[in-house]
Order: structure tokens, then C-alpha cells, then sequence
């Protein structure tokens, strides 16, 4: 970590006193890049799935802008530790509603649930999903297969999407695909399990 001394707090004081009279556009770039690297880490620590790293930096440059608004110089605290400090804080706080967003999406999810959606998408009219679905549910059932989808084998994951989603009869599906009856058996009681697990795990 950079060793902080006056030289660091005249500079960065110089243009805080620019961005506090009204020309910030110009010197709060300067001072936010010049703490890149500490924000960098910073939003590293942390996985905050709604936002992309270009929208992290637009968050970090706010809570630069905000930091350099209610800097005290008289205090002779580093900005740098004060940045970081309230830029983790914002960083806690995303990760809070994230964590609370998907505990929300996870709450709506079912097997049954999920089997109806996926009949839905199956029906000849579009507008059938939506029917049945609100745009809002729609999203988050497919929130939690997409995450269900990222802890089952291929095999796992093929027969959950082809067989149990579909419901499609067990002797057409095993005569189709050269696999036999245990082995399905075997595969559902896996999905059925994974699936209870992360929605255990995920709404506590």
C-alpha cells in the first residue's frame, strides 16, 4: 500500500479544493485514477452479479466524487484511507442487495415450478408464458436454472433439460438415447437433490 506523507496529502488536498469549487470534471479523474489501483482491488473482493465492472467504477467514481465533497483537511486523515474506506462500504451494501435479490429470485423457484414455465415455452403461443407467468417470475425461474445448471454434471444436466423439464415418456427417452432406465433413475434423484440443496442453501 502507497506509504501516505504530506506530499500525498498537499496534492490530493489541491484537488479536492478544485472538485469543491465546481471544476470536478477534470481534477476528479485525476484524483480517482491516481487511486485506480486500490479501487481495483477493492471491487475484486467482492462478486456482485447485477453489476459489471464498468458499473462498479461508475460507483466507485460517485463515492470518489461524494469523498471529495465531505473531505475535512483540518482532520489530516489520508483521502485515500477515507475513500477506501466508504468505497467498501458501498461495496458491503451492493453485496447485501445482491445476496437479498437472490434469496428473493430463489423463493419463487420449484421443481414444479420450473416444469410449468418450461411447458409454457413448449406451447404454440408465446403469449402463453406470460399468461401464466409474470414477466418478474419468468426472470427468476430462469435466474435459478441457469445457477442449478452450473452444478450439475453434463449428464445430470442433459436429462434434467430433456427429460424432466419435457416430461417426456421414460421408455421413448431411454429408446432415443441409448441410456438405460437406472441411469435416468440415478440422474433425476441427483437433479432433485442439487436442486433442493441450492434452494436450501440460498433462501437458509
Amino acid at each position: 500500500m502507497r506509504i501516505y506523507d504530506q506530499t500525498t496529502f498537499n496534492r490530493d488536498l489541491a484537488l479536492i479544493n478544485q472538485i469543491k469549487a465546481e471544476k470536478q470534471e477534470l481534477a476528479l479523474q485525476v484524483l480517482f485514477n491516481y487511486y485506480l489501483p486500490l479501487t481495483q482491488q477493492s471491487i475484486a473482493a467482492y462478486k456482485i452479479s447485477f453489476c459489471e465492472q464498468a458499473d462498479l467504477l461508475q460507483e466507485a467514481l460517485l463515492v470518489c466524487y461524494l469523498c471529495a465533497l465531505s473531505f475535512d483537511e483540518k482532520q489530516h486523515f489520508p483521502f485515500g484511507v477515507y475513500f477506501r474506506r466508504c468505497l467498501i462500504n458501498r461495496l458491503i451494501s451492493l453485496t447485501r442487495y445482491d445476496n437479498a435479490e437472490k434469496r428473493a429470485y430463489y423463493k419463487t423457484c420449484s421443481l414444479d415450478r420450473l416444469i410449468e414455465l418450461n411447458s409454457s415455452f413448449l406451447k404454440e403461443s408465446d403469449d402463453y408464458a406470460t399468461d401464466c407467468f409474470s414477466v418478474e417470475e419468468i426472470t427468476q425461474l430462469k435466474f435459478c436454472l441457469n445457477e442449478l445448471n452450473t452444478i450439475l454434471s453434463p449428464t445430470e444436466s442433459f436429462i434434467f433439460f430433456h427429460f424432466i423439464l419435457k416430461q417426456v415418456s421414460l421408455n421413448d427417452f431411454c429408446r432415443k438415447h441409448d441410456i438405460s432406465h437406472s441411469a435416468v433413475y440415478g440422474a433425476c434423484r441427483r437433479c432433485k437433490d442439487k436442486l433442493h440443496r441450492l434452494l436450501e442453501e440460498q433462501t437458509g
